[in-house]
């Protein structure tokens, strides 16, 4: 049996509902007479059994896979094992593909020059959350205008919950790093995948076409204000820091850039969204998670699990270590290298 072109890969934990809508349109997708050869699988998270009883039952032609360990990257890692598509398009749980968003990802591929390919991301009333952007080595994003190129020294980087790669460049850089289980996971591997294809602005492709709907539902790191992703994020930004800007550039300015945070975490106690005890909880947060970023950015090395794809097999062949959730169902064991 041919290889699909396309492997859509939607990584999900704890989200049934969220999880069944994006399958259903995927299926919508899929049915359109100009769709590209694609598969679909779903990697979930340990503790996942509801969502994972719903796909067997409801949607028998999606691939399951169940991880080890929650993480994104570990989840999204696993999902390019399993793929058998040239191109690994990862989608989140919460997010569904506009109409046209698979022919777009295929059309887009087909510069053998492109590594990447993403589109606008809009929120589910409709406004845009993300369009062009770009990151700097210290983990700063900013907004590229339609039609300007990149900025000098930075990035272009896409949305994870809107991301497709070549999985060939993907095994090359060896994935995404699992020492980030959330953000910046998505900017990181961006970061890496320019940096292989010589920073050329034509291996990052960016169309109108290939877009989603995002409604950024609740999780561990989505609650109520205090109870966001304060240290986490702060943590992982100044790793990523380390990472990409390089150990004295970091230490000098990874910490300073994340002290705005607390200015904003004064405004919404002056105007009443937090109140004295959940302020000084989000501010603590947030000053711990600058302490352990520089902890984990000057000791822990990156966690790259994949290998680049020996020449002697497709693309499309992967590794022996990703295996499919048991169960009934049309489960495709992987091929082995």
């Amino acid at each position: 049996m041919a290889a699909p072109r396309i492997s859509v890969v939607v990584v999900t934990a704890a989200r049934r509902d969220d999880l069944h809508r994006c399958l259903d349109e995927l299926r919508r997708h899929l049915a359109a007479p100009d769709a590209p050869s694609c598969e679909v699988l779903t990697v979930h998270a340990p503790d996942d059994d509801a969502a994972m009883a719903m796909v067997r039952a409801e949607f028998p032609w999606v691939a399951l896979h169940r991880a080890e360990a929650r993480g994104i990257g570990h989840q999204r890692n696993l999902g390019a094992r399993a793929a058998r598509g040239e191109i690994v398009a990862y989608l989140d749980d919460d997010a569904w593909p506009c109409a046209g968003w698979l022919r777009g990802l295929s059309d887009a591929f087909d510069d053998a020059a492109v590594l990447a390919a993403s589109g606008p991301v809009w929120r589910g009333d409709g406004t845009r959350q993300f369009g062009r952007l770009a990151a700097s080595p210290l983990g700063r994003i900013v907004a590229v205008p339609d039609g300007a190129a990149t900025p000098t020294g930075m990035s272009p980087t896409f949305s994870g919950c809107n991301l497709a790669i070549r999985r060939r460049s993907l095994f090359a850089v060896g994935g995404f790093d699992e020492n980030l289980v959330y953000q910046p996971d998505d900017m990181d591997v961006c970061c890496r995948l320019f940096a292989h294809g010589g920073r050329r602005a034509q291996s990052f492709a960016y169309r109108e076409t290939v877009a989603v709907h995002h409604e950024s539902s609740p999780g561990p790191f989505r609650r109520t204000l205090q109870d966001r992703a304060w240290f986490t994020v702060a943590r992982d930004t100044i790793y990523f820091a380390f990472r990409h800007a390089g150990p004295l550039r970091a230490t000098l300015a990874a910490g300073p850039l994340q002290l705005p945070k607390f200015a904003r975490f004064a405004a919404w106690l002056v105007t009443g969204r937090l109140g004295p005890v959940a302020f000084l909880r989000c501010a603590a947060k947030q000053a711990a998670g600058i302490v352990a970023g520089y902890a984990k950015g000057l000791w822990r090395a990156p966690r790259l699990p994949l290998r680049p794809l020996p020449t002697h097999f497709g693309a499309t062949t992967p590794p022996p270590t990703a295996r499919p959730a048991p169960g009934p169902g049309r489960h495709r064991p992987p091929q082995p290298v």
